[in-house]
């Protein structure tokens, strides 16, 4: 009886974890690990979580997603990346940058460049379009895209 009490105890406890703000698998995983509970016993948390709406993969993709573009200006590259290093589906991470409203995400790549044109002061307008561009490519932005963006602005 003693082990259901604390059974319900540590869901309690992983549920005001999860509640607190999206969580991914490995979080919660790493968490019991904190915990001290065993290997058996997590899986079974994890599933009741899971059921209980507590823990969604594709959920947690997307709030991510949104939250690093918007807060980060990180582009759809890097926040794969680190998604993926969740241990994240493919599938989701997909779903989720996809996500990202597109006409933002150009909006917020041509204000990056304003920003970035005005900063640097380097005299070769191509050794500056290249600095520009290689530090968009930091943020995860796509190569395509921030060339077209920056051929669209005028960086002098």
């Amino acid at each position: 009886m003693k082990t259901d009490h604390k059974e319900k105890d540590l869901f309690v406890k992983l549920c005001r974890f999860c509640a607190y703000r999206e969580r991914a698998e490995i979080e919660v995983f790493e968490k019991m690990q904190q915990l001290e509970i065993k290997p058996n016993l997590q899986q079974k948390l994890v599933a009741k979580l899971k059921e209980e709406n507590f823990l969604n993969e594709e959920r947690y993709a997307v709030y991510y997603a949104k939250g690093k573009f918007r807060n980060n200006q990180w582009g759809k590259l890097k926040i794969a990346l680190h998604l993926k290093m969740k241990k994240i589906k493919k599938e989701t991470i997909a779903f989720a940058v996809n996500q990202l409203d597109e006409e933002d995400y150009v909006k917020t790549i041509n204000t990056l460049i304003i920003k970035k044109n005005k900063k640097y002061k380097e005299p070769d307008i191509y050794k500056k379009k290249s600095k520009i561009a290689n530090y968009l490519y930091n943020k995860g932005f796509e190569t395509d895209i921030i060339w077209d963006c920056i051929n669209e602005c005028s960086i002098h």
